[in-house]
């Protein structure tokens, strides 16, 4: 699996955001091919960011495929419609194992 999160600073006018999130940016990020899962949310009041979203592929092909498609490529496009005070976006490969807080690795199958 591949991630790729896109990490919004705090725009001017929270509310006028999030509006545009969830009802023009969400549903365009939504339509890229190869696309396995979309998650977004608002950060905890107090956090140095403002929203966090996490678009998960099969792989890092996947990901070039599904971002620079014509659907990835309106989603991008998009950014300049809301997205005036910045956004970071960091890709990541899954790690091949997971971790269990609180429980050794030895112990992960509880």
């Amino acid at each position: 699996m591949y991630d790729v999160f896109a990490i919004y600073d705090h725009p001017s006018d929270p509310e006028a955001f999030n509006a545009h999130y969830e009802r023009v940016h969400a549903p365009l990020t939504r339509r890229m091919p190869g696309l396995l899962e979309f998650e977004w949310g608002v950060a905890a009041p107090g956090s140095s960011v403002h929203v966090i979203a996490r678009m998960t592929f099969a792989d890092e092909a996947s990901a070039d495929a599904g971002l620079t498609s014509p659907e990835g490529t309106a989603a991008v496009e998009d950014l300049q419609n809301f997205a005036a005070a910045g956004v970071t976006v960091i890709r990541a490969p899954r790690a091949l194992g997971t971790a269990v807080l609180g429980v050794e690795p030895a112990d992960a199958s509880r």
